[in-house]
């Protein structure tokens, strides 16, 4: 008797079988991510919903059941779908009605589920909102859908055309990996070097010294004791009038808010003498040092109670001024104007400079204020002149504004995977999958790219800055993220830039260069009636 072929031939031994699986899987994986970052590449939806899952200030919402449960019967769908075309291959204009016939009917099934089900309708919703924006019932945060249909149906959608089109033999396999070879390469390859390699430190030296007015200015940092739970807070009815903290608005609301909130003032400086004396300690120093760590969850010095001790400061110099003690008045705020143009000349960070940005702009307002109130003598004036010079300002403290958010990251994201750097940049240490993220990053992440590409736009944000072309700058970054998102490769180095590159830079820029030019023309006064 004759045995068939198919029977005779003997049983692939087990150890081979799991070799075959995992050879696989390992192929499906590579395929799917090759697939993802197409989509990514091609479809604006998927690649707004995958990053915003890495958003600054993303947190993952609560699972909505309705979204799995969508997500699961289309998966279910999908397989059924190949199942009956794997088993019936429609070979005559009958079977092909049959096939539509039936795949009407796993239409119908899912428009009846919705029908019955306001949890599989959400999900639904929620699935169509990557396509349709602002649609009615669209789901609050597409980005774990998005996730789930890259990470979920592309692979299962891959198996699925794999065990339909029988394409497991060992040949397939490695045609496969053959094929997916060059792309992976393609993917993991580099720049050559990061061609403008500035660091924190070379920006902003060390000094001797810097240690110790760091430690001073860190006692109210927002981590340390003083500064965590410092929660000063004038009377409410001091906010209820016109000309509230605001030495640079309507000279006579400034002067009538003052006198009728003055008791509370004055009692809330008397409150606020420890921060004075905190500040006026700092003052003490020639320099005040920045040694704030590249990283996003580094410590910065707390704002509150600065704004509260400037508010103050130049509250009560403006009561001096309309006492007519035009001397005490600017003996009041010159600490103030001191001590911010000392933070900002050692700046290493955005937060630090804006912080003495905004305190010196304060006082720039207030000093005018005085200068129209009350006498104030030429020696007091020559020596509130020499406060407001040196220091770094003018074009090249312009273009800091963006030459230290570059500086921070080539000293933060050298030697890291993406999973670390990602984990660091939400400040969520629990960054979903970042172990993975991790294995997969020279694929994910070409680290000197992101660099160089950071660096060419920061060089030209900074001229327009130093030229202080504030329209230019939203166009330009906006330009940028055009061309990087139409890249294959390094989509989640372009998801870092992103973040980094949030920030409203034109607004930045113009708040300034108002001070600025407020301090120059503050200073030209002075001098002016000092030498007349």
């Amino acid at each position: 008797m004759n045995v068939p072929a198919a029977a005779s031939r003997p049983r692939e031994h087990l150890g081979l079988v799991v070799l075959r699986v995992l050879a696989l899987l390992g192929l499906v994986i590579g395929l799917a991510l090759v697939v993802d970052l197409f989509l990514l590449k091609t479809v604006p939806p998927f690649r707004d919903a995958f990053a915003g899952l890495f958003d600054w200030n993303y947190r993952a919402p609560d699972v909505d059941p309705g979204v799995l449960v969508e997500l699961t019967v289309t998966g279910l769908f999908v397989i059924l779908g190949f199942a009956v075309l794997r088993w019936y291959r429609p070979r005559s204009w009958r079977h092909t009605v049959m096939l539509g016939l039936g795949a009407a009917t796993l239409g119908v099934t899912g428009l009846s589920l919705m029908a019955w089900s306001p949890t599989v309708l959400d999900g639904f919703r929620a699935f169509l909102s990557l396509f349709l924006r602002h649609g009615p019932g669209e789901w609050k945060d597409p980005s774990l859908t998005a996730l789930i249909v890259l990470v979920g149906l592309v692979p299962l959608a891959i198996l699925a055309v794999i065990w339909w089109r029988r394409l497991y033999a060992w040949r397939w396999i490695g045609g496969g990996y053959l094929a997916l070879a060059p792309v992976l390469v393609y993917l993991a390859i580099d720049d050559g070097t990061i061609r403008r390699p500035v660091t924190m430190d070379q920006l902003v030296p060390t000094f001797p010294g810097a240690e110790q007015s760091y430690a001073v200015l860190m006692r109210y940092g927002r981590q340390h004791p003083l500064g965590r739970d410092f929660h000063f807070q004038p009377p409410n009815r001091i906010y209820q009038s016109a000309g509230v903290f605001a030495p640079g608005g309507n000279a006579s609301e400034w002067s009538a808010w003052l006198k009728g909130n003055r008791a509370d003032l004055e009692a809330d400086w008397r409150e606020l003498a420890p921060v004075w004396a905190w500040w006026n300690e700092l003052n003490a120093f020639d320099r005040i040092g920045d040694l704030t760590p590249a990283t996003a969850d580094a410590e910065m010095v707390g704002f509150a109670p600065i704004r509260a001790v400037t508010q103050h400061a130049c509250a009560i110099a403006s009561l001096q001024a309309l006492d007519g003690r035009g001397e005490e008045a600017f003996a009041t705020l010159l600490p103030v104007v001191e001590v911010s143009r000392k933070l900002e000349s050692e700046s290493r960070t955005l937060v630090r400079m804006m912080i003495a940005r905004t305190t010196q702009g304060m006082a720039l307002a207030t000093a005018g204020f005085v200068l129209d109130h009350a006498a104030v003598s030429s020696a007091a004036q020559a020596r509130f002149a020499t406060a407001l010079t040196g220091g770094v300002g003018g074009a090249a403290g312009a273009r800091r504004i963006f030459t230290m958010p570059y500086a921070w990251w080539i000293s933060a994201a050298s030697d890291h995977p993406v999973g670390d750097l990602l984990a660091f940049d939400t400040r969520n240490r629990s960054v979903i999958w970042q172990a993975q993220l991790n294995l997969l990053s020279p694929l994910l992440y070409n680290p000197r790219h992101t660099a160089n590409a950071i660096g060419e736009l920061m060089t030209d944000l900074e001229d327009y800055a130093g030229r202080r072309e504030a329209a230019r700058v939203d166009p330009a970054i906006e330009a940028f993220f055009v061309r990087e998102n139409q890249r294959f490769k390094n989509r989640l180095g372009t998801v870092l830039v992103s973040n980094i590159v949030t920030t409203a830079y034109a607004s930045v820029m113009q708040s300034y260069w108002k001070v600025e030019d407020a301090r120059a023309a503050l200073r030209q006064r002075l001098v002016a009636d000092a030498t007349r």
